[in-house]
């Protein structure tokens, strides 16, 4: 049996943006004109600023009272959900330590960091704890998305790619194309044939494919972004719909990642990389001699060439955090991290990266992937299983084959 990768996605959906008041749309306009300036911690303009500086100064302009503190920015505004967010022009996107203004598009306008100053970033609801309205500005929130249905994908024995949509249980259908690597992320299912060809559909999964790139090794998807690694070891994402082009992100690349609005790579001489918010941002350099990176919401992971897993959490230039030493295999979430042992054994952690590992499976794994409420583990005779809700729940055993994807 060929050792299966087993790639779990993450739920993603493009809403359209609501009908925005004049006032919130003035708001955005005054952040966006400042894009470019640098990020100074304290500063409110005119210069520079920092994350709550920028929405502060915006504010002072339309002659609206508030402060120059992002939790106290997101307390005083009307909440919504972080969906909501993400497609309200004008609404206040939170995460402890950091605010951004979303443009109701899938993007933000935020004073993100000292290394990228005022820019784009994303608005992905996962990235974010809170969400509101300035009660000022008064604009509507957008009605939440379409719920994605949780999805299974399996390359069988004889290549073929089968989808069941629903709960562990529902039936198979049948893709109609043979491959080497499956994904289902979102309302996406992407599947890379032997030769080559990467079709990805959208929608229903009777949806007709779409040919995205021709001569890929491997691929990733998270959310309106999908990245390949060709031939020759060069790395490209396109953002958006299906036929949006692509944009050269690197050469000599063995491994690529994508989660949010970040994008990971692995070079050929072991070095692990990361650009978040645009895809013309400037790369980040993460560890020096990694076999692997995995990326899950604001968390950043490698294994090293001592096979140690490593974990930080929050922005790029955080602290390494190891989590486990002779580690096989790393995936994340927001929430968890879980690894497989080069014994065989797959555990997971729950909450904080401090908190103990609970054990999964005795041994005889070769891969496990989390996402949302849901594991998945393969073991070495190909036998794929997969648990919804707690790390206690019973495995309900799935499709043998040769790749897996769960959403």
């Amino acid at each position: 049996m060929i050792a299966a990768a087993l790639a779990l996605g993450t739920a993603s959906t493009q809403a359209a943006v609501a009908a925005v008041p004049a006032r919130a749309e003035q708001f955005v306009a005054l952040c966006e004109s400042q894009k470019g300036k640098k990020y100074v911690w304290g500063a409110a303009g005119p210069d520079s600023f920092d994350c709550s500086g920028l929405i502060y100064w915006a504010l002072a302009q339309m002659g609206i009272p508030s402060v120059h503190q992002s939790a106290s920015l997101i307390n005083a505004t009307s909440r919504i959900t972080t969906a909501q967010g993400a497609t309200t022009r004008g609404a206040l996107l939170y995460r402890p330590g950091h605010i951004a203004v979303s443009l109701g598009d899938g993007r933000t306008i935020e004073a993100m960091n000292p290394a990228n100053g005022v820019r784009y970033g994303s608005a992905t609801p996962s990235s974010w704890t809170a969400a509101g309205i300035i009660p000022q500005l008064a604009a509507a929130p957008a009605p939440n998305p379409p719920a994605v249905p949780p999805r299974i994908a399996v390359l069988g024995g004889d290549g073929q790619a089968v989808v069941k949509e629903g709960n562990l249980w529902e039936s198979w259908q049948n893709m109609g194309i043979a491959g080497k690597q499956v994904i289902v992320e979102g309302w996406r299912t992407g599947v890379l044939t032997a030769d080559g060809v990467l079709y990805v559909k959208e929608g229903a999964l009777n949806a007709q494919w779409s040919v995205l790139f021709r001569g890929a090794t491997s691929f990733a998807m998270s959310g309106q972004r999908v990245g390949v690694i060709d031939t020759a070891g060069t790395a490209w994402v396109k953002e958006g719909a299906l036929n949006a082009g692509w944009t050269n992100m690197s050469g000599a690349v063995t491994q690529i990642a994508l989660d949010g609005d970040r994008v990971a790579i692995l070079g050929s001489n072991g070095v692990a990389s990361i650009k978040e918010g645009s895809l013309l941002s400037d790369w980040v350099a993460q560890y020096n001699a990694a076999k692997s990176i995995a990326l899950g919401g604001t968390r950043i992971g490698v294994i090293t060439s001592t096979n140690a897993a490593l974990v930080k959490e929050g922005n790029l230039w955080e602290s390494w955090t190891e989590v486990a030493g002779d580690v096989a295999v790393l995936t994340l979430t927001p929430d968890r991290v879980g690894i497989v042992g080069r014994n065989g054994v797959a555990s997971i952690k729950e909450g904080g990266l401090s908190t103990g590992w609970l054990g999964q499976t005795p041994g005889n794994t070769t891969d496990i992937r989390l996402v949302r409420n849901r594991i998945g583990v393969r073991l070495t005779d190909g036998s794929i299983f997969v648990k919804e809700g707690t790390p206690y729940e019973a495995w309900v055993g799935q499709l043998a084959g040769k790749s897996v994807s769960l959403s």
